[in-house]
């Protein structure tokens, strides 16, 4: 059986003889107290000296030891963060969301919540057109900019009833988009329903959002609430999107207790077209789903290139121009005119990941050359 021990230097699974190690030495006062408890338990007859030295050797880099700063460098996805709201505050700010997210009923309210936005989707998704610009950009940003905060803010809640001490909401850089995020990394201790639910809890918020943009509309007839109400909703069905670390990542890797899915899937993706997967042994269940999930995943990205790129290829093409109007425009306060097309950010992604292998390339051979 393994454990997670939580301390400032990050989250570790331990065994069960660390686990009664770590609580001989929190429940005893004196190390020779320690030292007695844990020869008797353990039937070792070990020295002061030796237990040192063993103790050193089990517990190092773990935070535990006096002294024991060493820095676990960790793949967070989410590089550059600033702390925008300390934990105490998300806290409170997120406790009225709290009674939302009890397994007893969440299920009932996220169903209703689901359908009602869908017949929203449904409803009114066919009066838009991908080629039609959307105007009045600054009064819709201005709408839809608080979801992002009130998104964080149900991940947060759903640790409330689970139990679990919520850490701080920030700001970040994922690849290259700035993001909201919030710390719920102590979810881990809590059952798998418990980590489902809190995954979940942003895309309800969002359902919440988004319907009362919809019931604004629906009393004033301003159109710019309907808009907002289903790119609100297209959001939330994008977060369920389990091929990016977003919530639908987080969803699956938890419903089947696969942690790291995402380098997994890559490792054997490249087995397969190194030829090494037909080499190595027996593959499981699991592996193969992995597998395939990595399949998919490479589908959806030639995919997004293609209908970006080739297909709407005219408009792709003029994304520059769009580029300079809107500058020109921000600059000159013209608010009047400020008008994008719905793929202007999607083809603005393209062209900086192409920018950005253009110039690590140049800066290879320059490097290469000296």
């Amino acid at each position: 059986m393994k454990y997670v021990l939580t301390t400032k230097q990050g989250h570790f699974y331990i065994n069960k003889s660390t686990k009664q190690l770590i609580e001989i030495l929190t429940v005893e006062e004196t190390i020779d107290e320690a030292l007695l408890v844990f020869n008797t338990t353990f039937e070792s007859n070990l020295s002061k000296e030796s237990f040192l030295d063993f103790l050193k050797d089990r517990l190092k880099g773990l935070g535990l030891l006096k002294g024991d700063s060493k820095i676990i460098k960790t793949n967070a996805y989410v590089k550059s963060k600033i702390k925008l709201l300390p934990a105490n505050a998300a806290a409170a700010l997120a406790l009225p969301f709290s009674y939302f997210f009890k397994a007893t009923y969440f299920w009932y309210l996220f169903t209703i919540l689901s359908i009602i936005c869908a017949t929203i989707v449904v409803g009114y998704i066919d009066i838009y057109d991908l080629n039609s610009p959307f105007e009045n950009v600054i009064h819709l940003i201005l709408l839809a900019l608080p979801v992002v905060f009130i998104h964080e803010l149900g991940h947060v809640a759903a640790c409330r009833p689970a139990g679990i001490k919520n850490g701080e909401i920030g700001l970040g850089i994922y690849l290259i988009f700035p993001v909201f995020y919030s710390d719920i990394s102590n979810l881990w201790t809590a059952t798998k329903q418990q980590r489902i639910i809190a995954n979940l809890a942003g895309a309800f918020n969002q359902c919440l959002y988004a319907i009362i943009m919809y019931g604004i509309y629906y009393f004033t007839e301003n159109k710019i609430f309907l808009t907002v109400s289903i790119l609100i909703i297209i959001d939330g069905v994008y977060q369920l999107y389990p091929f990016v670390r977003s919530d639908g990542y987080w969803i699956l890797s938890d419903a089947l207790s696969i942690p790291n899915l995402q380098q997994k899937g890559k490792y054997n993706l490249l087995n397969l077209f190194t030829g090494r997967w037909s080499k190595l042994k027996a593959h499981t269940k699991t592996e193969l789903f992995i597998l395939s999930y990595s399949i998919i995943n490479l589908g959806f990205v030639l995919f997004y290139i293609y209908f970006l790129v080739i297909d709407q290829w005219n408009s792709f093409l003029l994304f520059p121009k769009e580029l300079s109007t809107l500058l020109y425009h921000l600059i000159t306060l013209n608010w009047q005119e400020l008008q994008v097309s719905p793929l202007f950010i999607f083809h603005g992604i393209v062209y900086f990941i192409l920018g950005k292998y253009v110039f690590n390339l140049i800066k290879s051979k320059v490097k290469n050359r000296k």
